[in-house]
């Protein structure tokens, strides 16, 4: 109504936001599977306030009934798709997770699996130092989540009719952190235990960039991953002004050969401006992301 004053409208949207706080929450299962294997890194995880169960028990009476309900879902929605996926075996996990709706539900949980995948890919990432592919672009992510995405109530039966998929699949080989070089499980189990450190005024901080690096990383367009990688170093550094120079400074710093680093990272922002501002070639994106 035109005599509807800002007061009236600024106590609408605290009512309404107040009913929006009081909805009850449910118990809900999300599933998903990632290239990860063949060991489980940890029997269950906690971040974002869920649980994640790595490689539940396969034969429980939950995750028969939740596999059927997926792929009846599937197939009812996709009948003339395949469902893509690794050509080798998948590791489930399995989200408990309390929200007022299924949506809300899968976010939450999605939000802590890629915390946990984006400090997973960093560790195995530090150690590539480069990479050059031939072919169809694929995510410089080896830890990536498979195609399918569902909500479950807790005995097993879809909470809602959708799901959560993948549309751009490529297919990767089957990573490992727990066999062969067992270091990259304990660096990845401590650094996870240092982000839950009540004490540690970063953690909130860090887990947004895991987020964001996990996100980009997983994109298959070398340009974009590129590009969203540079995203998460102004995060990281506290930039958001396109001061690039402190970007720069504050990023070298961090190294202890500091006239190095600058050179690479004044190399880096040329490429990004000369991508985002010039249309520039990028067929060097895929070297850049490792630079």
């Amino acid at each position: 109504p035109s005599d509807f004053t800002t007061e009236q409208f600024e106590d609408a949207c605290r009512r309404e936001y107040g009913k929006l706080l009081a909805r009850p929450s449910i118990d809900y299962r999300v599933f998903f599977e990632i290239v990860l294997g063949p060991a489980r890194p940890a029997t269950w995880l906690a971040a974002n306030g869920c649980r994640l169960y790595f490689a539940p028990n396969s034969s429980s009476q939950f995750m028969d009934i939740a596999r059927a309900a997926r792929a009846q879902a599937w197939a009812q929605q996709m009948p003339n798709r395949a469902l893509a996926g690794p050509t080798r075996g998948l590791m489930p996990v399995v989200a408990h997770v309390r929200a007022p709706t299924p949506h809300e539900a899968h976010q939450i949980a999605l939000d802590a699996l890629d915390e946990i995948r984006g400090l997973m890919n960093f560790i195995v990432n530090e150690r590539r130092f480069s990479q050059q592919s031939f072919g169809v672009p694929k995510p410089i992510n080896k830890i990536r989540l498979a195609t399918i995405q569902t909500v479950h109530t807790g005995d097993g039966p879809l909470a809602s009719e959708g799901f959560w998929y993948e549309r751009d699949w490529q297919d990767t080989e089957i990573v490992s952190i727990t066999s062969g070089d067992r270091p990259l499980l304990a660096r990845f189990l401590l650094a996870f235990r240092k982000l839950r450190r009540p004490r540690n005024r970063l953690a909130g901080h860090a887990t947004v960039a895991l987020r964001q690096y996990a996100r980009a990383l997983d994109n298959h367009e070398w340009r974009n991953a590129f590009l969203e990688l540079w995203v998460v170093l102004e995060y990281l550094t506290g930039i958001s002004n396109a001061d690039y120079e402190k970007l720069i400074s504050r990023a070298s710093y961090m190294h202890a050969s500091h006239a190095d680093m600058r050179e690479i990272a004044q190399h880096l922002r040329i490429r990004r401006n000369e991508i985002v501002h010039s249309s520039a070639q990028d067929d060097d994106a895929e070297q850049l992301i490792f630079q």
